[in-house]
């Protein structure tokens, strides 16, 4: 991001000039209290919202200059996303959730099957990684636990090796002990993957586990 300004109709701008930089392989964590634009930051680097002003590269794709189609395609081929609702559908099986953006995107799917016989060989394979157990893997997820389903929302962000994935208060509904369980899968699966991370969380705790460390003060931009 380079000199991005973006202010919500009506208010004051809630980034002025901002500029982020995260390298390849490198694990941001984004830190900022409620109204601070977390999620904005989040929606703008990905290309869901437009800037008013300023740069958005990523992987060499200019998004400021890119439809929102083009956008959309590369946000689904090149990003993973863990959102914080972790927006499973849900009457669809762990499986088919996990494998979701393999259907939808022909580079993710042939990532997969580039490692793995079979889409499901790659998303047991996540289950593993993530301790999830296989026996899941036909149930609807709506009738998994919260901590069962976060990591199903995880392992369909990271299955297809996408370039970076990207979490949005991922663990906030978990107590501390399965927020410090899922962190440390979360980074082991980044690292094995060699996929960029970025995570947005309130929670100091997680901090020191990251390369780098932005803070959004107070929903004031900066």
């Amino acid at each position: 991001m380079k000199n991005l300004t973006f202010a919500w109709p009506t208010c004051k701008p809630l980034f002025n000039q901002f500029n982020l930089q995260i390298e390849r392989h490198q694990k941001t964590y984004i830190a900022g209290a409620s109204g601070s634009g977390k999620s904005t930051l989040l929606n703008l680097l990905a290309g869901v919202l437009d800037t008013a002003q300023g740069e958005i590269w990523f992987n060499d794709h200019a998004f400021h200059q890119l439809s929102r189609s083009q956008k959309d395609k590369i946000r689904g081929q090149e990003m993973g996303f863990i959102f914080q609702q972790f927006n499973l559908i849900p009457y669809l099986s762990t499986l088919d959730n996990i494998i979701l953006p393999l259907n939808l995107f022909h580079s993710r799917k042939k990532a997969a099957l580039d490692l793995f016989e079979s889409t499901q060989d790659a998303a047991v394979y996540l289950m593993e990684r993530l301790a999830l157990p296989i026996q899941l893997l036909r149930q609807p997820v709506y009738q998994l636990s919260v901590g069962q389903q976060q990591r199903v929302a995880a392992a369909r962000a990271f299955i297809g090796n996408p370039k970076i994935v990207i979490a949005d208060e991922p663990s906030s509904a978990l107590d501390w002990e399965n927020q410090a369980q899922f962190l440390k899968l979360f980074l082991e699966l980044g690292q094995s993957q060699n996929i960029t991370l970025l995570l947005v969380s309130h929670d100091e705790r997680l901090a020191p586990h990251f390369d780098q460390r932005i803070n959004l003060p107070n929903g004031l931009g900066h």
